[in-house]
């Protein structure tokens, strides 16, 4: 479980596969995750290394698709398999905490 105190910003599609961005938490029901469409679309901000005040290397989204490709702690590295946007917004990837403290 990749629980947060807002709950899980990552859910598992398939065992060892890719995982859907969900920043509002996957323990919400269906109808707590919906966004109002008037509030941009929640993003989880993207480090270039594992270190915390590391540049931003993009974001992903709510719905957008990730691989775990590396952990280091509390932290993973992202790859974005799956974009909800045309533009890729984060190509090389990133860190971000998947733990909070």
């Amino acid at each position: 479980d990749l629980a947060m105190e807002r709950g899980a910003s990552l859910r598992p599609l398939a065992p060892g596969g890719d995982f859907w961005v969900e920043p509002k938490g996957g323990h919400l029901s269906e109808e707590e995750q919906v966004e109002n469409e008037s509030v941009p679309t929640l993003r989880v901000h993207l480090r270039e290394s594992v270190e915390a005040d590391a540049a931003s290397s993009g974001y992903v989204q709510r719905g957008d698709g990730v691989q775990i490709a590396e952990l280091c702690g509390r932290r993973a590295r992202l790859v974005h398999t799956k974009c909800i946007v045309r533009v890729d917004t984060a190509p090389k990837g990133g860190w971000m905490d998947i733990f909070d403290e």
